[in-house]
């Protein structure tokens, strides 16, 4: 490897770098603080300084025998050393501080900014992959505002403060100190490119352990009954291996990095001990003053290898916010003022897909649906169904056509706007640990005791809301009650968001067949509601004012109770 003018320019280029930029105004809420921690950091620096200037004078007073110089720089060394620990304990506490600040403001920063996000820009992330990357990589970030700034100043200063003391001592350490310098800086140098690209490989080998071990937790029943332990633990045993092996190229190349320095500075106090014998031998040298100057060559050495620690966790951070970065450059969502109301859904010749080179999943529909109207999505699973409910929403942009709410002579396109309009229940279990009522009033902050009584008869779970009580604790995905109570919870919360359009899909699944009616019933009773069910039901379909049948893509409107024909002709495509 060279060493040449680009890499100088380059090193110097990082600290202006787009990345480091964005990490400046990440820390904005800490930046006062960090301004303490430089001065207190610089202190201690200074106070170490003259500690060892107090303790040469105080050897030299010992050996010629004075009593007032015993006196004098005892003194000055033990306040001197209370200083130090007055200071340090200071700057831990604002270290602290600001650490918690950070990484409260930081997290909530990049929370905020990545549920903004388009979903279908997002979707291409595991969610394991992003929670390593808020918690692991906004922890680099954050070690790197608080570290780098006042180890960069107190590095400075220890160098520049050792180094004239020495030359005072005596002018030839000039030479050392020349040497020491330019060997650290070529070992900085050297080192750059692959300190940051061993980061960010073993970074990614984390995020896919996470991803593995976060989807095995996640479905630890569905695991234990198809008596899958042993496949799931050969898969994280192979993240494992891989993570393993990242760690052990860092580390092999952190102990190239530390021994190069080792056996730099060894020769350095192996040149500086016998240098001091042979002066103090010819009588050039004091015992003090050779003292001093070995506490002040390893004060010179720190600075260099905390200069390689520092150029590490430069890099460090510098890859970390890249990473950060790629999630917070994804497009956004455009935000504007949100809609209350709507006279009119318009799904005008809408076809989808995806993603460019797959198949279209809606070809050329096209439908109206009226406020208050009752409307059942039937077809074929894979018919688009849910596309069109992520196409209603706004989530998923048409390929081509066009989704638009109309009220009064004005249109609304499909929008995070326009999601105020609607009260969604997607398919599976989406409750979440707390208690019972949390649960219910998560997408609201004003339910009344009233209106959450009202919401549980209508979704016909108010039987065991009263037998177990609302402040029952659930867990993760609502271990503790069934699926079909799981279900009837999630429309009760949903009814509660008091959302003028509520989207069902397949969100009755597990409840059995006059449950399923009764609770739509108690649901079409409420005529200011629109309501969009997927159900293949006869109990479900009487009580809709007609179906729109999806099949390969193609829509078409039916009676809400299909002919016998066209009602085999549908079992027959769910049989199959």
């Amino acid at each position: 490897m060279k060493i040449n003018l680009e890499d100088f320019q380059k090193l110097k280029k990082i600290f202006k770098s787009p990345a480091m930029v964005q990490v400046f105004r990440w820390s904005k809420c800490v930046h006062s603080k960090v301004v303490w921690i430089c001065i207190l950091q610089v202190t201690m620096v200074l106070c170490s300084l003259a500690l060892t200037l107090v303790t040469k004078e105080l050897i030299d007073a010992a050996v010629s025998s004075r009593p007032d110089g015993l006196w004098k720089f005892g003194i000055a060394l033990l306040l001197l050393m209370l200083a130090e620990i007055a200071i340090s304990y200071i700057s831990s506490l604002v270290r602290v501080h600001a650490s918690a600040n950070l990484q409260r403001s930081l997290q909530g920063t990049l929370i905020r900014d990545i549920l903004t996000k388009e979903y279908a820009s997002l979707k291409t992330y595991h969610s394991g992959e992003l929670v390593n990357r808020v918690f692991s990589d906004a922890g680099t970030v954050r070690g790197g505002v608080l570290g780098i700034l006042p180890s960069i100043l107190s590095i400075m200063v220890s160098f520049i403060g050792a180094a004239a003391i020495l030359i005072a001592l005596d002018w030839r350490f000039v030479l050392l100190l020349a040497v020491a310098g330019v060997i650290g800086i070529i070992i900085v140098l050297l080192f750059r490119r692959p300190m940051k690209d061993r980061y960010k490989r073993m970074h990614e080998a984390e995020d896919k352990l996470h991803a593995v071990i976060q989807e095995s937790f996640g479905n630890i029943r569905l695991i234990k009954a198809s008596l899958s332990e042993g496949r799931i633990m050969r898969q994280i045993d192979s993240r494992q291996e891989t993570m393993e092996k990242e760690q052990i190229r860092q580390g092999k190349f952190s102990a190239i990095m530390n021994n190069s320095m080792g056996v730099m500075f060894d020769f350095s106090w192996l040149f500086c001990m016998l240098w001091g014998c042979a002066a103090i031998f010819r009588g050039e040298l004091t015992y003090g003053s050779l003292a001093a100057m070995i506490q002040l060559i390893g004060r010179v050495q720190g600075p260099i290898a905390s200069a390689v620690g520092i150029a590490t966790e430069v890099y460090g951070v510098t890859a970390a916010a890249e990473r950060l970065m790629a999630l917070t450059d994804l497009p956004s969502e455009t935000t504007g003022e949100t809609l209350k109301d709507f006279d009119e859904i318009n799904v005008d010749h809408v076809t989808f897909r995806y993603d460019d080179g797959m198949d279209d999943v809606l070809r050329d529909i096209s439908c109206k649906i009226q406020k208050g109207e009752f409307v059942a999505l039937t077809g074929t699973s894979g018919g688009g169904k849910s596309s069109l409910f992520q196409l209603l929403l706004g989530i998923y942009n048409p390929t081509s056509g066009k989704v638009a709410y109309r009220t009064g002579s004005m249109e609304t396109p499909a929008c995070r706007e326009t999601r105020s309009l609607f009260a969604y229940v997607p398919q599976g279990n989406t409750l979440f640990s707390g208690t019972l009522r949390e649960n219910l009033t998560m997408f609201t902050d004003d339910a009344t005791d009233a209106e959450i009584d009202q919401a549980l008869r209508t979704a016909c779970i108010d039987d065991m809301a009263a037998e177990i009580g609302l402040d029952v604790e659930l867990g993760e995905r609502g271990v503790g009650i069934s699926e079909g109570q799981a279900q009837r919870v999630a429309v009760a919360r949903a009814l509660l968001t008091r959302a003028p359009i509520l989207l069902l899909d397949e969100s009755t699944s597990a409840l059995d067949e006059d449950t399923e009616a009764r609770m739509l019933q108690n649901i079409s009773a409420m005529r200011e509601k629109t309501c969009l069910i997927v159900t293949h039901r006869r109990a479900a379909l009487s009580i809709c004012d007609y179906q729109l049948h999806l099949k390969e893509g193609r829509m078409e409107k039916r009676a809400a109770l299909a002919s016998d024909k066209e009602e085999l002709c549908i079992t027959t495509e769910l049989q199959k």
